[in-house]
């Protein structure tokens, strides 16, 4: 008998809910995992069925991440992130921008720098870019959310020294 968080999984991901096993206890994993992404955030709320449709649409990519309560935990974060919840914007600063300096560390960069790149890394992450939702969405349950903290930090940093370099290679001519 299908229950209704095996029947997301199965309407967005048939393969993934064939091969997690029968509806009830399929059920019963997806409640353990809403639950214990839920007790991982206090005060961010997602609705089970949001974080379970957004795991189907992970499970229905080619390649499939594993169904672990870590990637359930952080997609709830990423998921109330992406719609603004000012609780899960403050937990994702204690609990992810804390990587920014430790990635660059080996860059060098002023300190200001740093702390440019870190709310620029927040900024590409959180806020929407038109028509495109926030890139925390785009997090795919494979590693950690941490992961792509960093290696956004990285390619932002470096973006932002080659700029800095085009600009200083600049003639005073042509600036004028």
């Amino acid at each position: 008998m299908a229950t209704p968080l095996h029947d997301l999984i199965a309407a967005r991901a048939p393969e993934a809910a064939r091969a997690l096993g029968e509806p009830d206890a399929v059920d019963k994993l997806l409640e353990s995992l809403c639950s214990e992404a839920a007790a991982a955030w206090p005060g961010v709320h997602v609705d089970p069925a949001a974080l379970v449709g957004a795991l189907a649409e992970k499970l229905a990519a080619d390649d499939p991440p594993p169904l672990t309560p870590a990637a359930a935990t952080e997609l709830h974060l990423a998921i109330a992130c992406a719609r603004g919840d000012d609780a899960a914007i403050a937990a994702f600063d204690r609990a992810y921008l804390n990587v920014v300096p430790q990635a660059l560390a080996g860059m060098k960069l002023p300190n200001a720098t740093v702390e440019d790149v870190r709310s620029m890394v927040r900024d590409k992450l959180l806020l929407a870019n038109g028509d495109r939702p926030p890139r925390v969405l785009e997090y795919a349950g494979r590693g950690r959310l941490r992961g792509l903290v960093q290696v956004t930090a990285t390619r932002t940093a470096i973006d932002r020294i080659r700029m800095e370099e085009r600009e200083a290679e600049l003639p005073d001519r042509d600036l004028a």
